[in-house]
């Protein structure tokens, strides 16, 4: 039996949304897409169960794709913000660092002056 539209169209959009949910790992800037990737994902699974319930075939396969599509977008972001907060914390750290030397520094600097 050959593919169906409904099968066809599922795997594509969950391919897509995949794609879409990588792309915040190039840069921040595609964050604005995420959005929009949940939709596509979503619809990639509606029919993907669609076909499913038609008995078509390759069905599960394509609502497999949307799954693991949706997957990848709901794992990117998260692991976007656990980088962002490290090196925020990191920044924090090497800022707190440097007020501390410069406090020291003036210490000792008045301490000389006694």
């Amino acid at each position: 039996m050959k593919k169906t539209g409904l099968v066809k169209a599922a795997q594509v959009l969950g391919i897509i949304a995949g794609v879409m949910g990588l792309l915040p790992l190039l840069s921040p800037w595609f964050m604005v897409l995420i959005f929009l990737a949940y939709l596509i994902g979503i619809v990639g699974i509606i029919l993907g169960v669609i076909a499913i319930v038609k008995k078509h075939e390759k069905a599960i396969v394509a609502t497999i794709i949307s799954v693991v599509g949706v997957v990848i977008i709901f794992a990117v972001p998260r692991i976007f913000a656990e980088r962002l907060a490290e090196k925020a914390v990191e920044s924090v750290a090497n800022v707190a660092g440097a007020a501390m030397g410069a406090a020291n520094a003036a210490a000792n600097a008045a301490a000389s002056w006694e």
